[in-house]
Parts: C-alpha cells; structure tokens; sequence
C-alpha cells in the first residue's frame, strides 16, 4: 500500500489561509450566496499587521483566542501585514486551473482573480478550527532552529555588512579564554564578590582622652 506525503505548506500559504479564515470569523462579508461568508483581503492584512489595539474588540476577546491571533501573526512573514502584497499573494493562491487542487479550501468573491479584493471560505467545519490545523501544520513543518552555539575563545569575525556610502563593514569581536576570565570569576562561574570585615574592639585604638565611651 502506497503511503502519499502531505506537501510542505508554505508559510505564505498558511499565513494567507488562516488570515482570511480569522478575518471571515471577525469580520464577516456576505458572499454570492446566502449560506457563505467572505473574508476581505484589506481586514486579514489588518490582522497581520499586529495592530490590534485599534481594534475596538481586541480587548474583550477571550485570552485563547488572542493567543490564536498572536500565534498568527508571528509565523506569518512580514511582508504580508501590507494590503497589497497580501492581496497579490492571496491571488496567486486562488488563481489555479481546473483539474489542480486549490492551495487553500478559499475561492475569489469575482470571477475576475485579477479584480478580487475578498475571497469566500470553503472550509470545512469551523473556522477557528482550521486555523488551529493550519497552525499545527506550520510549526510541524517549519520547527524552530536550535540555537547556535557559544562562541568559545578567540578572535570572531561577524558576517560582513554592505553600507551605502561607507561600502563593506567589517567588525571583529574577542572572546577572553577561560584562565583569563578564571581570575575574576568564582566556580560558580559568577563574578566573586567582594566582602570587608570590620575590626573588631580589641583591635581598635583610640586617642587617649576619646576612650571613655567604651565598655570592656
């Protein structure tokens, strides 16, 4: 029996998706037919652009769909928080030729692509719901990168920068190796600190004459 792999979502693709699903839950269009709801391209670059203090509802909206809309936001590329390259991505997604699978269960709300500015959501069951299946399947498919070792001892040169005008910039960064930084830090590996002890009476003397205030 023959096992069939899922393709690799994109994060443009999932971000566009679940932006519109988000936007046709928030911010309902009627569609062509009564029983379907269509999402504008202009409310679902709202979404994205993390501006969500200037959404009258954003306060009031439960804390787990917040954290809906945040991860949202924070797996979808920048660039698409602008209304028009969101909505020229969003086009090329919904424009496909017949016998092709649609990259997102979404159709244009005109029949011209070229023209659309909203498309009609074809999903099923809940739209919430898919965004979470959206979300799943982006962090499935694009998991976080480890981060990068420590540099150790030496002399590190970072990645080299172009500037305009100054041309190419080049930085260079020194990392003392461990004897050096052993005489100032504790086993630990934390900074010693350092601690003063008084002397104690019998060690103290005072002019004669300014000894009377004290008690054997």
């Amino acid at each position: 029996m023959a096992v069939t792999r899922t393709r690799r979502l994109s994060k443009t693709a999932g971000a566009v998706g679940a932006a519109l699903a988000l936007a046709a839950h928030y911010f309902p269009c009627e569609g062509e037919a009564q029983d379907t709801v269509a999402a504008s391209f202009r409310d679902a670059a709202f979404l994205l652009s993390g501006q969500l203090d200037k959404w009258a509802r954003w306060r009031d909206l439960p804390h787990d769909e917040k954290q809906r809309i945040g991860a949202v936001v924070a797996l979808a590329p920048q660039e698409l928080a602008s209304v028009t390259v969101f909505a020229a991505r969003a086009r090329e997604l919904l424009d496909f030729t017949d016998g092709e699978p649609p990259a997102l269960p979404f159709r244009p709300a005109v029949p011209c692509t070229g023209r659309g500015e909203a498309a009609v959501a074809l999903v099923g069951g809940g739209l919430l719901e898919y965004v979470d299946r959206i979300l799943q399947r982006l962090r499935r498919d694009h998991p976080r990168r480890r981060p990068d070792e420590p540099a150790g001892p030496g002399i590190w040169l970072p990645r080299t920068q172009y500037a305009a005008g100054s041309g190419l910039i080049q930085g260079r960064t020194v990392v003392p190796s461990s004897r050096t930084a052993a005489k100032r830090m504790g086993p630990t590996g934390r900074t010693c600190p350092r601690c003063a002890r008084c002397p104690t009476r019998r060690r103290l003397r005072c002019r004669p004459g300014n000894c009377s205030s004290w008690h054997a």
